[in-house]
């Protein structure tokens, strides 16, 4: 009897085990994630938005502080949040701005307090906030320095895509702290609906030795700004939109790019490695029209994108040889197509290594009451070897952009494709009403007829977003 009751606890003793083994084996199998190293697991989070990752904290104990040394602070705004909000401050719009704002702000101050990392690669804050929040504000300015950030994204931009009529100052002198903040590391800088002065900008070059990337847009505080200095690091500018800047100085070696819209006064000195070159605004107009001003470093561009909101009366127009240009783009606001046939041919035989050029022509022909004339002169004749891929955007087939499709394929001898698009999606942000979103339509379907017309003619068409009906 002894041996009897013996033998049952043993029996049951080894079953114990055997079940918990096998447990402990499926929660190995189910949990392998965990056991990875923590530089892993910070990897991983990497690719998620801060509150998925910060979600992660509540999978178990060996998670709960995984989140908080992720390098990368991300804190973009909800967008859901844009369709409720208009060109019309109404109260319900406004109600939910203040609501999403306060939110916001409260949710970045928790992250920041939890946050464990010693360095940050990347601090981004794009939301609806101005000089009321400026408290915290230059407290997030202040963390992302002390944890030397490398780069730095401050978006302020309204709701509905307004600018901000009170602009938050950056801060370049910490008042709490009495010192200034250190962005030793920092490499690139993108400040929008954020106000900073050209001194501000002065020291920011002169104190950052690897800054690369400065992007400022629509600071009212920017009246003179001067980029100045053999040994700084910055290969590509970019300045828009910035109403109070009068004047521009620039000269650096390393500079690779600058892209800028605004007014036309703006001179050049040493940029010997300036190979990309983007002009807006008045600006892009002015320029093209008096384009020999660039003639010092034009022969080196690469990439060349010009806005030119009205083409003017003249068809006249000198280009320097542009030997190394291989992508141009062109913004043009025409409904004269003569003037237009002038200009893009006179550009394109100016570029002798040529790939690649793209029209977009932002036109009353997408609206009512707008008429295309019915004839206009044929551009004249200028073999090229290079060109392989054209696209007109804001394709309505209209006379002259049948003479501009002709003109590619008899001139150019390399040519693979010529792309149609009649869509210019930044065109279509004013069209919210719905009467005007069907007229949209109705005319898109009508470019796409004649698109589908056009590919039956020309077989080297291709033809993109076409609307059939």
């Amino acid at each position: 009897m002894f041996k009897l009751i013996m033998r049952r606890k043993r029996r049951c003793r080894y079953a114990h085990v055997k079940r918990h083994k096998r447990k402990k084996e499926n929660n190995v199998e189910e949990d392998k994630i965990s056991k990875l190293p923590d530089d892993v697991l910070v990897f991983i989070l990497s690719f998620m938005t801060m509150k998925e990752a910060a979600r992660t904290s509540v999978l178990s104990r060996r998670w709960r502080k995984v989140w908080a040394f992720i390098p990368s602070l991300n804190f973009d705004a909800p967008y859901k949040l844009d369709p409720e909000v208009s060109m019309y401050a109404t109260p319900r719009a406004l109600k939910l701005v203040h609501a999403a704002r306060l939110g916001h702000i409260n949710w970045i101050n928790r992250v920041l307090e939890s946050y464990q990392g010693s360095t940050i690669d990347k601090f981004r804050v794009q939301f609806d906030l101005n000089e009321t929040n400026k408290h915290d504000l230059d407290r997030w300015v202040n963390f992302a320095s002390e944890k030397k950030v490398k780069e730095f994204v401050m978006d302020l931009n309204k709701f509905g895509g307004l600018a901000q009529d009170h602009k938050y100052t950056f801060p370049l002198f910490c008042n709490s702290l009495r010192r200034f903040p250190d962005f030793s590391s920092l490499r690139t800088l993108l400040l929008k609906d954020v106000n900073v002065s050209g001194d501000g900008i002065d020291y920011l070059l002169s104190s950052c030795m690897y800054l690369e990337q400065l992007y400022v847009v629509s600071s009212k505080s920017l009246v003179h700004l001067k980029v100045d200095g053999q040994s700084l690091s910055l290969k590509h500018l970019k300045i828009k939109y910035c109403r109070n800047l009068e004047s521009i100085y620039i000269s650096a070696t390393n500079l690779l790019s600058f892209k800028y819209a605004g007014r036309p006064q703006v001179s050049f000195g040493n940029v010997p490695n300036l190979v990309e070159l983007r002009c807006g605004d008045k600006y892009g107009e002015y320029i093209t029209w008096n384009f020999l001003q660039l003639r010092n470093f034009a022969f080196r561009l690469v990439t060349l994108t010009l806005n030119v909101y009205h083409v003017q009366e003249t068809s006249v127009v000198y280009f320097p040889v542009l030997t190394h240009l291989k992508n141009l783009r062109l913004y043009v606001l025409s409904d004269d197509d003569e003037r237009l046939l002038a200009l893009a041919p006179s550009m394109i035989e100016a570029s002798p290594s040529l790939h690649k050029f793209v029209l977009v022509v932002m036109s009353n022909h997408h609206l009512p009451y707008s008429r295309a004339r019915s004839s206009v002169e044929k551009a004249p004749k200028c073999p090229h070897q290079c060109l392989k891929v054209v696209e007109l955007v804001g394709f309505v087939g209209r006379t002259m952009e049948i003479e501009m499709i002709t003109y590619f394929i008899e001139n150019a001898v390399m040519l693979e494709e010529i792309i149609v698009d009649p869509v210019v999606k930044f065109m279509l942000l004013p069209f919210k009403r719905k009467p005007m979103i069907d007229l949209y339509a109705k005319r898109l379907k009508a470019a796409g007829e004649r698109a589908v017309q056009l590919k039956s003619e020309f077989p080297k068409l291709v033809l993109r977003n076409i609307l059939y009906s």
